[in-house]
């Protein structure tokens, strides 16, 4: 054993190699800040209008299966998807009657499908048409009927357009409703 070399090899980091890795992540970090905030002020919107499309698709399916009126009435910071009884697109606070035969009074309010606050997010009042409250159906409701169709509160056909901005990004999403009740979402300015 006397004329064999014994190599050793030790493995791990020196502090120098650490001190460079950590001033490499250091500086990646700083350059992509504002890029993860941008990012998630563009998220908020457009999950947002992603909501919003959602819950107006809702209403369409809830208004197909019950068979009844579902509308979607909007508020200063949201918006409620309750059951129409009496087709007027207007949240009524009095019992109805027992419409199902199930022995319970219908109640537009206690019968509330769902309820939304916006946050983050507002309804665009520079995009408004007449109204200036970022809301482009008459009497800021629509409803669907048993078919699926988007109704006023006369019963005629409408269509019409909900636009909201991320006031931190001034950016904005528009989702429509067409007279046929299609949802779809566009990218605004």
């Amino acid at each position: 054993m006397m004329g064999q070399n014994v190599k050793r090899t030790e493995k791990g980091v020196t502090l120098i190699e650490l001190v460079i890795v950590m001033a490499i992540i250091g500086i990646m970090a700083l350059f992509m800040t504002p890029s993860i905030g941008d990012w998630v002020q563009n998220y908020r919107i457009k999950q947002a209008a992603r909501d919003i499309a959602s819950d107006l698709q809702f209403a369409r399916m809830k208004a197909i299966s019950a068979r009844k009126y579902c509308t979607v009435a909007f508020t200063a910071t949201g918006y409620v998807i309750f059951p129409d009884y009496d087709n007027d697109l207007v949240l009524d606070t009095a019992n109805i009657g027992d419409l199902d035969g199930d022995g319970d009074q219908e109640n537009e309010t206690t019968d509330i499908y769902k309820q939304v606050t916006l946050s983050r997010v507002v309804f665009d009042t520079a995009q408004s048409d007449g109204g200036n409250d970022g809301i482009n159906f008459i009497n800021n409701a629509v409803a669907f009927d048993s078919r699926g169709m988007p109704r006023d509160d006369t019963g005629n056909f409408q269509s019409g357009t909900v636009f909201i901005i991320n006031p931190a990004i001034e950016k904005g999403r528009r989702v429509d409703v067409t007279s046929a009740g299609a949802v779809s979402i566009t990218e605004y300015p």
